[in-house]
């Protein structure tokens, strides 16, 4: 995957919200989010857990409603370069989020986001300036909507042990190595860890993007995939981390990211949010019965803050795999991509919280890799084939070894 504008290294602010489809273009007014009078915090995100919290606490950010996502559509869909490269496909709504360029300067100025998926092939975030209702930037993504989408790990399994295939267009399984939140003495309302981007070359050309995400489940999810969009409210997952395919980016997605009909948990790409190696990128989910966040952190820095849609919790499920951070690999057997990384991506600095401030270390956790063929290797089970080098608790870093992934737990036939 390659994006075909890059980023300048200018902080980012997004806010990203998941409200609905293409719909009917309404006149509205637009939206004017206010600048909190405070300061940003001074010190870095990369080494200050604290740093993305209270960046949000200061410069809140709301989400559209209905009328002013049509206004900003409208604005979006009416610009020549957006036209050039939509022109005739089918186009879906796929996300919304709000940028803030040059968040260290008072007043912070929010930007609108809008993305599109284009014939389940591409996708384009739209960068705009309500107050002028301009496009400022847009950056075009190619993308594989239905074989890219990120797996449910927990229903796959349980799919396999029953004889059934995951879904009538899921032909293929991925490979798992999952360090899973356990011990917390409270329900988690919030879960974070940093991660090291490491440097990637592309040298295959693959065509699945591999991802580390860090992960959230819903507590009292119903039983079925959580990557189904008609259970985006009862079976609600959220996921937001690095993104390898024929570059570096940066991703989340939850339950109800996705083409009609999904799956659901199509990776989404913000505009403006650039991949830099070495940086150690801030990933948060914060639960909210209100709409669940997605926050990250990255160069300038660069803020990204998603809304997801409204459900009837703010608490987490753990000892669950889908509560975790796990790294994911899309590519078959023999495929050669371990050697396009240059370190292995790691995870660092792993908290959860009660609440949205109130976050401490990983208390434990439980590791085990997954194979495609749905066979689960609790730690420690061979000191030359895991996956995951380190616990995550204590705020220890903890690296996901890539020649391991490749060689042991690869995609495969279901």
């Amino acid at each position: 995957m390659e994006k075909l504008k890059h980023n300048a290294p200018y902080m980012v602010i997004a806010t990203i919200a998941i409200i609905g489809m293409v719909g009917t273009v309404l006149a509205a007014p637009i939206l004017s989010v206010a600048a909190a009078p405070s300061q940003p915090p001074q010190t870095q995100p990369e080494t200050d857990a604290k740093w993305l919290d209270q960046f949000l606490e200061q410069h809140p950010t709301t989400r559209l409603s209905d009328k002013e996502l049509e206004a900003a559509k409208a604005i979006a869909l009416a610009d020549s370069r957006v036209q050039n490269i939509i022109g005739q496909k089918a186009r879906e709504f796929l996300a919304v989020d709000y940028v803030a360029l040059n968040a260290t300067q008072e007043p912070v100025q929010w930007l609108t986001d809008i993305h599109y998926n284009i014939a389940n092939s591409q996708q384009i975030g739209i960068l705009i300036d309500m107050s002028s209702k301009k496009v400022i930037k847009t950056e075009v993504t190619d993308i594989d909507a239905i074989n890219d989408a990120n797996d449910d790990p927990v229903y796959r399994q349980s799919q396999a042990q029953q004889g059934n295939d995951l879904s009538p267009t899921a032909t293929y399984y991925n490979g798992f190595a999952i360090a899973r939140l356990t011990g917390t003495s409270s329900t988690p309302k919030r879960i974070d860890s940093h991660m090291i981007a490491p440097t990637f070359t592309n040298q295959i050309g693959q065509t699945l993007g591999n991802v580390l995400l860090v992960n959230a489940q819903r507590s009292g999810a119903t039983s079925g995939n959580a990557c189904d969009m008609a259970h985006v409210s009862d079976r609600y997952w959220a996921q937001v981390g690095l993104y390898w395919k024929t570059s570096g980016q940066i991703n989340y997605d939850d339950t109800g990211t996705g083409p009609v009909g999904g799956p659901g948990c199509q990776p989404v790409f913000p505009t403006g949010i650039s991949y830099q190696a070495g940086y150690n990128y801030q990933f948060t989910i914060y639960g909210a019965t209100s709409g669940w966040q997605i926050a990250m952190a990255g160069p300038g820095p660069v803020v990204v803050n998603y809304f997801g849609p409204a459900i009837n919790t703010d608490s987490m499920q753990t000892s669950d795999m889908r509560t975790s951070v796990f790294f994911e690999n899309k590519q078959l057997a023999g495929t050669n991509w371990a050697p396009q990384f240059g370190s292995n991506p790691n995870s660092n600095q792993a908290h959860w919280a009660p609440n949205r401030l109130n976050y401490q270390n990983w208390p434990t956790d439980v590791r085990s890799d997954l194979s495609c063929t749905n066979v689960s290797h609790p730690y420690p089970y061979d000191a030359t084939k895991e996956v995951i080098n380190h616990s995550l608790t204590a705020g220890a870093n903890a690296g996901y070894i890539v020649s391991r992934m490749q060689t042991n737990y690869p995609r495969c036939l279901a």
